[in-house]
Parts: C-alpha cells; structure tokens; sequence
C-alpha cells in the first residue's frame, strides 16, 4: 500500500490498554540530526527543500551500527530516553498504575510530525512541514485509531489544526474546535472523532518536557473520561 510516511510510527506493547482505558498516540515535531561535520549523507538527506530522506534509510552511519534503519527513529530515539521523553513519560504515568517514566511509554504510540530528519535543533521552522506530513498523520491516526493525541510544540499543533488550509479554520468536516487548544479530528472511514490535545511548548528530544498551561490535566482527565 502506497504511504505518505517515512517513519514507523513506535506502538507499545500496552497501547491497547492505553491511558484509562484510552488509545494514545503522542505526536512531536521533528527529528534532527547532530552529524553535519561526519557525515557524507548529512547535506542530502536533510535538505529542507527535498525534505526526502528515505534514500538513506538503511545507510545511516549513526543509526546503522544500532541494528536500526532511519526510518526506525520513534523507536530508536524512545530507547535512548532523552529529557524530553522522561518529563513526558512521568506525566503520563499518573494515569496507568504501576507505571513510571519510561515504562508508561509501553501503553502509548509515538511518531514525529515532520517525515525527515531537518538539519539542526533549531532548524524546526515552519519551512520544514509539507502538505505530506498532514497526509502521514492522518495515515498513522487511521491505522492506530487513537482515542486522544497529544502533540507536543507548536509548529505540529498548527500544521494539523490547519490541515490542508492556509488559514485557521476549525469549523470543517475535519475539525471541531472546544477550549481554544483542544480541538477534535473527523475522519472519512473513522467511527469517531479523535480528540487533539497541544500543549503549545516547543519541545525537542533532548530538551525538557513542560507545559505552561496550569489547567492541562484538567483538560486531559476531560478528554481521557477521568
């Protein structure tokens, strides 16, 4: 089957447990790569303009020696359990009992928005998104049928609050809006519409995890019928 996706989205071995009894997918922004001195792949596979590294799935000088291909990153990052991952994984794991940090991750699905590896940490502008990450999305949301996504910064929360728009506009056939940041997804072939959570703190993987919004987990035990 044709597929918009580069990467293999990583799903627990829980995920159908879930979040009080909820489907979790967990959606960030990008994947960025730290070798532009040592690697000979480096200008071609994170060109902004070609945004394509799929040549270079199975060559990676860095994820291969890892028995991993590129495409394997949600994974490959999630076993190196960077900051980000472990201030999100103690957040969750208020909400599935005997859990903790890193084990919570078993019970949710994780991917990235942006479907190649951008050239630096600070590279995630919006010039990095395309209308084929709009296209993975929903792949990977049709697939997994979560009931709740998280999506961690802003530049993922804009890109799919708009969809194909280039303007907001969350009265159509796709989307609801409720509450300002919580909005909900409807889509063709999917028996219910899936609630959208962005916690609008720009979040990189080796960064630290936060959330300015006091009355998140409100909105969570809301969305997650606690």
């Amino acid at each position: 089957m044709a597929t918009k996706r580069f990467f293999k989205p990583f799903v627990g071995k829980n995920y159908n447990d879930g979040l009080a009894g909820k489907k979790v997918l967990v959606i960030g922004d990008s994947f960025y790569c730290s070798h532009r001195e040592d690697c000979k792949y480096f200008e071609e596979c994170t060109d902004i303009v070609k945004k394509d590294s799929s040549r270079f799935d199975t060559v990676c000088p860095d994820y291969g020696p890892r028995k991993l291909n590129l495409s394997d990153a949600p994974a490959g990052e999630l076993g190196e359990m960077y900051r980000a991952y472990k201030n999100f994984g103690e957040f969750l794991s208020g909400y599935a009992e005997g859990t903790d940090c890193t084990t919570v991750w078993q019970n949710v699905a994780f991917t990235n928005y942006v479907q190649f590896f951008v050239p630096s940490a600070t590279s995630h502008s919006r010039d990095a998104v395309s209308e084929r990450d709009f296209e993975a999305f929903k792949e990977t949301v049709m697939e997994l049928k979560p009931d709740v996504v998280f999506v961690w910064g802003t530049i993922a929360g804009e890109a799919i609050r708009k969809g194909r728009k280039e303007v907001y506009d969350y009265d159509t056939p796709e989307f609801h809006a409720k509450e300002g940041y919580i909005c909900h997804l409807r889509l063709d072939g999917l028996d219910k519409d899936v609630v959208i959570i962005n916690t609008y703190h720009p979040c990189n993987m080796y960064g630290r995890w936060s959330s300015t919004l006091p009355d998140l987990k409100a909105y969570i035990d809301e969305a997650l019928g606690i």
